[in-house]
């Protein structure tokens, strides 16, 4: 995110060249609008940094596979910023809890 030129401004350029190539983000900043301005410009995850090792290889492996991924307790606040909702439904709070590696056994 903090690279020269701006990560988000790479993410879109390389999605408008590359369309096909995902792009993870990978930064400290937990931001909803930072996240939302990364997703806007095309990226196709956005990963903490910090993340254990066995769950980013995870992650990269689902966004090569078609998927997308915000960490889960990132993905609630979102939702929750996108409705207006100050309240969460609790199972929704409890699946976005679970590890990655959870939420492939789910899957």
């Amino acid at each position: 995110m903090s690279m020269p030129g701006g990560g988000i401004a790479a993410a879109r350029r390389i999605h408008q060249t590359w369309p096909q190539v995902k792009v993870v983000m990978l930064t400290v900043s937990e931001e909803e609008d930072v996240v939302l301005q990364a997703l806007d410009a095309g990226a196709s995850g956005y990963a903490l940094k910090g993340v254990p090792a066995m769950d980013l290889i995870a992650i990269v492996r689902a966004i090569t596979g078609g998927e997308s991924y915000v960490p889960p307790n990132m993905a609630v606040r979102l939702l929750s910023a996108m409705r207006g909702q100050q309240e969460v439904d609790p199972v929704i709070t409890k699946i976005a809890a679970l590890s990655a590696k959870e939420n492939r056994t789910l899957r």
